[in-house]
């Protein structure tokens, strides 16, 4: 009986395999040729208790060639230093911006955008986080490749910094269902676009065309929801790998991912009653399976050895390929077994969480959520 099961799910993980290796080829690359002349940037840094990542988005900034940018970090009613060490930069133009509170229907961070986008004067708005970080030529690189291929909306794919051993572990698995999920090499097409807030650059006239963070102001998810509205609009929008030019911390530890988790699962759950099961069935079929397996060849019945070990290999040089590309080394491969099991917890509450109490904790807020027809609809609590 198991048997059949695992050489299902040796396909599956073949598949899985062969289909990452077309998505990569196929997401275009960030070059390195720098735009003809200075073009203008205004990259906005929405911040909220960013006292250990903002200075070195700043200095990051700073550091960009071949473009004329004007840095301005909002502060998100930071409780530490985050305001302070902003100042520091004032003498070299980087402006401070002290948000008030968020206005009824909107979020924390869209807000912090908006008013951000209103001081600012660039040709082209860049939007990112405090925990980005860009190699001198990437402002100029990716501005050239919006202007050659006739985009509105460009987000990079970033190299994730993963600090800690629960992030090792955990985050290939997530970044590989990206990968079948999202189609990052296909967001100009129907309606899966998506953007990753670590880099969303935009041209100001196409952002005013179609509204800007007015019209997902109150989207926890708000990059997700950025991108759809611009798609919908009619904009071109596109996603390039920057592995090699960026990087960024999608979260610090176990504690601030499996928040992150809930802030991505609960909202996309919404209205969808019985697929997020049949999601977390063929998640959990994919990496338990070949786990089970072993075990059950080892103490039970050998016949099923090969297969349980071919299954297992399979998933391993998926996990560990995907988190060797953001250069770790070998705990996607070894390890991943010990991921899967937070991430299917997560899928699960975060499912019930959706259809009986939608309501997430992000950033010290506590917001409610209701099903919208292009994003969430977001209010802060307290």
């Amino acid at each position: 009986m198991l048997t059949p099961l695992l050489l299902i799910q040796l396909l599956a993980a073949i598949y899985l395999l062969v289909m990452k290796h077309r998505i990569e080829r196929s997401l275009p690359k960030l070059g390195t040729n720098p735009p003809s002349g200075h073009e203008s940037v205004s990259a906005i840094v929405p911040a909220r208790n960013e006292e250990n990542e903002i200075e070195g988005c700043i200095q990051s900034l700073l550091s960009q060639q071949g473009v004329d940018v004007e840095i301005i970090v909002v502060d998100d009613g930071s409780a530490d230093r985050t305001p302070e060490i902003v100042k520091k930069y004032a003498g070299y133009g980087v402006k401070l911006v002290e948000a008030t509170p968020p206005p009824e229907g909107w979020v924390g961070k869209t807000w912090a955008c908006h008013l951000g986008y209103e001081k600012s004067g660039g040709e082209w708005l860049l939007f990112t986080d405090s925990d980005a970080r860009m190699a001198p030529n990437l402002l100029s690189s990716a501005i050239s490749m919006a202007r050659e291929k006739g985009l509105d909306m460009l987000s990079l794919y970033p190299r994730f910094r993963m600090e800690t051993i629960a992030l090792k572990i955990i985050l290939p698995i997530l970044l590989l269902g990206l990968y079948l999920i999202g189609r990052p090499d296909k967001v100009n097409r129907g309606g899966g676009a998506f953007a990753f807030g670590s880099f969303i650059l935009l041209r100001r006239s196409s952002y005013e065309a179609f509204g800007g963070h007015k019209t997902v102001k109150n989207a926890i998810l708000e990059d997700r929801a950025l991108a759809r509205v611009a798609w919908k609009n009619g904009l071109k929008i596109a996603m390039a790998d920057a592995r090699g030019l960026m990087t960024a911390a999608w979260n610090k530890n176990f504690k601030t991912l499996w928040y992150g988790m809930a802030r991505i699962f609960t909202p996309i759950f919404l209205g969808h009653k019985w697929k997020p099961l049949l999601f977390l069935t063929a998640i959990a079929y994919m990496f338990l399976v070949p786990v089970a397996g072993i075990l059950y060849s080892l103490f039970i019945d050998s016949s099923p050895l090969i297969f349980s070990i071919s299954s297992y290999i399979a998933v391993s040089i998926a996990t560990g390929l995907e988190s060797l590309s953001h250069r770790n080394r070998l705990a996607g491969f070894l390890l991943w077994p010990l991921g899967i099991l937070p991430i299917l917890a997560s899928i699960f509450l975060s499912w019930y969480r959706s259809i009986r109490d939608p309501v997430i904790v992000w950033r010290g807020r506590l917001y409610s959520l209701k099903y919208g027809d292009l994003h969430e609809l977001a209010e802060i609590t307290y």
